[in-house]
């Protein structure tokens, strides 16, 4: 009974080394390649869509203005709208980004367009078309330590 017992702790021990681990290797693997498809993109007119653009601004500040509802409308579907938008407006290089809260118990999303964030849920103005970098610090800062995953948009 106590061989079963240590077996299960060395078990349980080696999958959080593991994914702390993994967590930092797909983090950093997440952006070299984020970096190489910038670099190759540049020479690439990527978008006909730019961010200044006023409507660009209005779409992304309609859907924050719509009342938050965990079931409903959180931030994946919020982030959905915005991505969803982009797409459809002729834009490229859109990306959805899942950074989890460091408890592990839930995640926060959003979206990213050449390397900038746009999050409908956060009311802060430092949600609009800034460096993805900038962002994760931020992010950082109020706990969410956890996995970062980004994945190309693809719309429904």
């Amino acid at each position: 009974m106590k061989h079963l017992k240590k077996k299960r702790y060395l078990t349980i021990l080696f999958l959080i080394i593991f994914l702390g681990i993994f967590e930092i290797n797909l983090c950093l693997s997440l952006d070299e390649v984020t970096v190489t498809a910038a670099s190759i993109n540049n020479n690439v007119n990527s978008s006909t869509l730019i961010p200044n653009e006023t409507s660009v601004n209005a779409k992304f500040q309609e859907i924050r203005n719509i009342p938050y509802n965990e079931q409903s409308m959180n931030c994946t579907t919020k982030s959905d709208l915005f991505a969803s938008y982009l797409e459809e407006s002729g834009a490229k290089n859109i990306s959805i980004m899942i950074v989890v809260y460091n408890s592990g118990k839930y995640s926060h999303e959003f979206v990213d367009w050449n390397g900038h964030i746009y999050d409908a849920c956060n009311s802060n103005e430092l949600s609009y078309q800034v460096s993805k970098e900038a962002y994760l610090k931020q992010l950082q800062k109020i706990g969410f330590t956890g996995i970062c995953i980004e994945s190309p948009y693809v719309g429904p």
